[in-house]
């Protein structure tokens, strides 16, 4: 490839022609390393972040939101699962991801449960005033 870079060099008008083959041929070999070197540090940062990112560590790190979401916010869950608030740190860490996943699952549920039974009894004043007096809602 050196050779027909020299050529071009060639029939370059003398004042423009700075370079030669040797020189072209070192600056490409350098362009070529770094390109692979670069590349290579891609590769290894998206098989680390892969590892990092692999399906256990996802569903234990949305386990452990969740918890911390339930500490803040105990009256999202219904009186009856309280029980899920009580574990330790460990069933979060070490725990089987089934497991895991089931507790999640019984969390979702029971939240879920709680917001549409909030959304049932929860009275749309609108309706109040509609009402005709002494009486009820239409």
């Amino acid at each position: 490839m050196g050779d027909i870079q020299q050529k071009h060099y060639e029939t370059m008008n003398r004042k423009l022609a700075k370079h030669n083959k040797n020189e072209w041929n070192v600056t490409l070999i350098k362009l070529l390393l770094n390109f692979s070197c670069a590349v290579w540090k891609v590769r290894c940062d998206y098989l680390h972040n892969e590892s990092m990112l692999t399906t256990e560590n996802q569903v234990r790190a949305m386990a452990w939101k969740l918890r911390n979401e339930l500490r803040e916010s105990p009256w999202k869950i219904r009186i009856e699962d309280k029980f899920l608030m009580r574990r330790n740190k460990n069933f979060y860490k070490k725990a089987l991801i089934r497991n895991l996943s089931g507790w999640i699952d019984r969390v979702l549920i029971s939240m879920q449960i709680t917001e549409d039974t909030d959304n049932a009894t929860r009275q749309d004043i609108r309706k109040w005033c509609r009402m005709p007096l002494g009486g009820y809602p239409q």
